[in-house]
């Protein structure tokens, strides 16, 4: 069940939440951890870990926990590396996480990046100087498959077909492809595929590209092997994603113990429940923030 402090009560579904709903621990599967014991799936982009650490620091608050699976006796994190690595930088020991189970995780999908600010020419000529890739120029209609790294499709609907060279890790390939574009232009995750929509939504845009689907399995093996998705690519679909949390910054900087931090959370909900701010929404629902 996730919890959000927006909506009213009789916009939300009938659900039972009792007091006695958080004395199952940890409550809504959230619970704080060493943040040494929590690793990403994927590379970050400095650029938005640069603006989280400078949004934290003003705001003093972790709005939305990070999601994480557990392996062994440390965390990988689905979806939550920028704010996982801004706390980090900033020397934070602790961190709260929502620990998701493989039956909560409903699908996996990748975004797509719409590449802004750069010569669509540039970019292909960036592109085609990488040792570790090959351009194929290819139809608007391909198909994509794990063979490939991405399909490319500029403003003027040129489109390209990227693949990693003979004998290149197409891991590798792909992370080098990624940082290079990164950056050389800036880049913004969507699921539109639309270059008119895309367009209007991004007036600088040069090129759309867009990925293979991933499974679960496929980005838990990259993780546990200590290499890494480029960043913004994988996008998981949560059932009972938690957010809002709101925690202040102090909590998790403080010198007390883990225990003592989960012990706090708990209090921290219930105290969230019985001013009415917990809410749960089955149906997925659009957040219009102001």
């Amino acid at each position: 069940m996730a919890f959000l402090e927006v909506g009213a009560a009789e916009e939300s579904k009938s659900l039972d939440l009792s007091r006695t709903n958080l004395k199952i621990w940890p409550p809504f599967s959230l619970r704080f951890v060493d943040i040494m014991q929590v690793m990403p799936h994927e590379q970050v982009d400095p650029q938005r870990v640069a603006k989280l650490k400078q949004r934290l620091q003003t705001e003093g608050i972790l709005m939305d926990p990070p999601m994480v699976m557990q392996a062994e006796n440390y965390y990988i994190v689905l979806d939550g590396a920028t704010r996982l690595t801004a706390l980090k930088e900033l020397g934070y020991p602790h961190l709260v996480v929502q620990v998701i189970s493989a039956a909560e995780v409903m699908g996996l999908h990748t975004w797509n990046h719409a590449l802004c600010n750069i010569a669509p020419d540039h970019l292909i000529e960036l592109l085609g100087q990488l040792a570790e890739i090959e351009l194929v120029a290819t139809t608007a209609d391909h198909v994509l498959t794990h063979n490939d790294l991405c399909y490319l499709q500029t403003v003027a609907g040129v489109c390209f077909l990227l693949r990693p060279k003979v004998r290149q890790n197409w891991l590798v390939a792909l992370n080098k492809l990624t940082e290079s574009y990164i950056q050389a232009s800036q880049v913004q995750r969507t699921i539109e595929r639309d270059l008119l929509t895309l367009h209007d939504e991004f007036p600088t845009l040069a090129a759309l590209i867009i990925f293979p689907e991933f499974t679960v399995k496929q980005v838990l093996q990259v993780a546990q092997s200590a290499h890494f998705f480029p960043a913004g690519i994988t996008r998981f679909i949560i059932h009972g994603r938690v957010l809002r949390l709101n925690v202040d910054l102090a909590v998790l900087k403080s010198s007390q113990t883990l225990v003592e931090k989960n012990h706090w959370l708990h209090d921290f909900l219930v105290q969230k429940l019985n001013l009415g701010k917990i809410r749960y929404y089955e149906e997925p629902i659009y957040l219009l923030d102001g």
